[in-house]
């Protein structure tokens, strides 16, 4: 079939699938904004907040239907398909001002499987997406994410991991460029890293133009509005003609959870802004990322608390795998949080709860068993939960089999379930196993050591090693970061612009400028009367992966690669000053918890690290600096769950190294299950 007439069809078929008993909506016929919600089963009371004659509501269901509901789609493509869709169908006749959102409550910040999670960041509300124009300019996105492709390697917004920051930013970016987002982390889980290089080719093909190698694996960061939720123009919208749109609607539209769908939630910015894609210049000012260190999100979240200096309770843990699955590409296969409704929604009757089972049975599992975010819409992993699914069989799972009916309401007590001799799993406990709260104060020290040593090419650290011999409780949290760089200095005519220099550097050394650190030194002059300079000496630091060390020192020591790296940018050949060395820091975290009042436990004094430090890596003594170790305490008040007959919360013994948990800001950051 000819691709067009596959346009065709399908367009025809979304135009024509309207909602049973609904009829499209006549309301805001002169509406200056309109909002686009991609919903699949979320609680939409939140809508009638903003609703006025001045915005008006497109709601398109992929599940359960709302009485918002204007169409039904297929559930296919997640929310870029629901976009997609609504710009070509409506494509001449837009309004000034159109806002797409998917379709969970927009609230700040965002905890996976949470469904009070709705995306916000800094002090945004929803009424600025709703007001055309926002401050005079023809998009509004707020920039809370980036990802680097082809590794995948993502940073987030501070503004929509913490709440408690001193000043926030309602604009794209956060107003304190690096500062403003947390250090970079790799998720091996996401599908930004699993299918890097081909999101990275569907960029190069579909998104930006006139694109002259659609293969090119170059590396380019993308920042995007996490939650898929923007607000465009209609010329903006219209610098694009509607074949584009139709050919990525094409795209998305032949899986339920295609990778495609995954990749256009990072590339909405370029999708609307053709003349300046982010390929050709970052939208925001990053921080730098780390080459050959990889943080795992836990890691990332120890980082940022340790820069923030906040320890609050009620925090959970911010995992980017998790509303994608386990496997990219795949349905994941973690159960689904249910999603709590303000208001009670109308019992189905008998016939209604038996076409629901069979469309679940019929799928394998559910008919959108693909998406685990409460944030995302259409694909959220979320079974159909209806008002008469048990939701408190929690403690039923763990020691027995006991048939549970979903169908039926368990009306307080399982007393048929007696055969098991297990009065512990019975729903209705006695009043003396109730729980209670028990508030116990406890002290959090968190401890920074921080060591910098010269090292051989051959370096190798053990980290067990320098860990055990801290002689640390078994409940201390304890995160090591290995930073390799290699150091020295380089003379350039003066006449070569600083940007230049660290360019030519990176050629030089095959690494990338972002790793490279130019520093001005000295600085030589013609005459001593003369103002013209002929020469300026640098300090370089080239930041490299441990396992490159060796490689890189012996490049940067190479002259004739030096002077050819300065051939082909057309400068004049530099010379080296003092020859590389590399150094290597290690910057160790320890978290520790103790009830108040109790001794601090004993930390390593500083000349038992230079100690340690030196065995681990393998070096003399003498070529180890310890920086002066701190320690910041704060005291916080916590609960425990005191079950005196009960059984034990699922999940008790599977934490970490104990039972306490590190928490970093309430409602935003969370850490490590010690």
């Amino acid at each position: 079939m000819r691709r067009s007439t596959w346009r065709d069809i399908l367009v025809a078929a979304l135009a024509a699938v309207s909602a049973p008993g609904l009829e499209a909506a006549k309301d805001g016929a002169d509406a200056q904004t309109h909002v686009v919600v991609a919903h699949y089963n979320e609680d939409l009371s939140w809508i009638s907040k903003y609703k006025n004659p001045d915005v008006k509501f497109h709601v398109y269901s992929k599940g359960e239907l709302s009485p918002e509901t204007t169409l039904i789609y297929p559930n296919v493509g997640r929310e870029s398909h629901t976009y997609l869709a609504h710009i070509v169908n409506n494509y001449d006749e837009l309004p000034p001002w159109v806002v797409f959102t998917q379709g969970a409550a927009p609230k700040w910040g965002y905890r996976a499987n949470d469904p009070s999670s709705g995306h916000l960041t800094d002090k945004i509300t929803f009424e600025d997406y709703l007001e055309p124009n926002h401050k005079g300019k023809d998009a509004f996105f707020a920039i809370s994410g980036a990802t680097a492709l082809p590794t995948g390697e993502q940073t987030a917004r501070m503004g929509i991991m913490t709440d408690q920051l001193p000043t926030f930013s309602n604009d794209i970016c956060p107003l304190d460029g690096p500062d403003g987002w947390t250090d970079w982390w790799l998720d091996v889980d996401h599908p930004h890293h699993k299918a890097g290089e081909d999101m990275l080719q569907f960029y190069n093909k579909h998104i930006l133009p006139n694109s002259d190698d659609e293969d090119s694996l170059e590396s380019i960061v993308l920042g995007f509005a996490q939650g898929g939720r923007f607000a465009v123009s209609r010329d903006r919208i219209r610098s694009r003609p509607v074949s584009f749109y139709q050919d990525l609607l094409q795209a998305v539209s032949a899986e339920q959870n295609p990778l495609e769908g995954y990749f256009l939630e990072a590339m909405w910015y370029d999708v609307f802004h053709p003349e300046k894609p982010q390929a050709s210049k970052p939208l925001c000012e990053y921080a730098i990322r780390q080459p050959g260190i990889k943080l795992t999100p836990e890691e990332m979240y120890i980082r940022t608390a340790r820069r923030l200096g906040v320890f609050d309770e009620g925090a959970a843990a911010r995992m980017l795998s998790s509303p994608y699955g386990a496997q990219v590409g795949q349905a994941p296969s973690s159960s689904p949080e249910p999603e709590p409704s303000p208001e009670p929604e109308p019992k189905p009757n008998a016939t209604e709860r038996d076409n629901e089972s069979n469309d679940t049975d019929r799928d394998g599992h559910n008919a959108t068993h693909n998406h685990s975010s409460t944030n995302s819409s259409e694909n959220e992993t979320r079974s159909n939960e209806t008002s008469n699914e048990t939701r408190s069989n929690e403690t039923n799972e763990t020691k027995n089999n006991v048939t549970q009916n979903n169908g039926t309401q368990n009306n307080g007590t399982q007393n048929d379930q007696t055969q098991n001799d297990q009065t512990q799993n019975d729903q209705t406990q006695d009043p003396d196993d109730e729980e209670e709260d028990e508030p116990v104060t406890e002290v959090v020290r968190t401890t920074s050591i921080d060591v910098v040593m010269t090292v051989p090419d051959n370096f190798t650290f053990d980290e067990s090693a320098y860990t055990e011999s801290m002689n640390l409780p078994a409940d201390a949290e304890v995160v090591h970061e290995v930073l390799a760089t290699v150091d020295y200095s380089v003379s350039f005519d003066a006449t070569v612009p600083k940007t230049k220099v660290g360019e030519i550097i990176a050629a030089a050394n095959g690494v990338s400028a972002d790793d490279v650190t130019v520093t001005e030194k000295s600085s030589r002059r013609l005459r001593a009367d003369s103002r013209r300079l002929s020469s300026v000496e640098y300090e370089i630091v080239v930041k490299v992966a441990t396992d490159k060390i060796a490689e890189v020192k012996a490049n940067a020591g190479n002259s004739s690669r030096l002077e050819a790296a300065a051939a082909d940018a057309g400068e004049a050949a530099p010379s080296i000053q003092e020859m590389p060395t590399a150094k290597v820091k290690i910057v160790t975290t320890i978290v520790t918890r103790q009830p108040e009042g109790e001794t601090p436990i004993a930390l390593p004094t500083a000349d038992s690290v230079k100690t340690a430090a030196a065995a681990a890596a393998g070096v003399d003594a003498s070529a180890v600096v310890v920086e002066p170790i701190t320690t910041q305490s704060e005291t916080v008040t916590v609960s425990t769950t005191i079950r005196p007959r009960g059984p034990a919360p699922k999940g008790a013994g599977a934490h970490h190294c104990g039972t306490a948990v590190f928490t970093l800001l309430a409602g935003a950051l969370a850490a490590v299950a010690l």
